[in-house]
């Protein structure tokens, strides 16, 4: 059985539903400022080959599964 990447707007839509709880007196336009934000992470991954000195790599390197 293959496992199941979430898509970035899986992500998204996860660390939304992570954050709300924590953040209950922040009012929603706020909130979904800071959702749009993290949405807009993908735009510039895609956009930006060189990693920035000390910042994460767009995509983790892959480490070969042993089954």
């Amino acid at each position: 059985m293959a496992h199941h990447h979430p898509t970035f707007e899986e992500l998204v839509a996860d660390i939304a539903g992570r954050l709300r709880p924590i953040l209950p007196e922040m009012p929603q336009d706020e909130f979904d400022a800071l959702v749009h934000r993290i949405a807009g992470v993908k735009a510039q991954w895609s956009h930006t080959p060189v990693t920035p000195p000390g910042s994460m790599p767009a995509v983790p390197p892959r480490r070969p599964r042993r089954s």
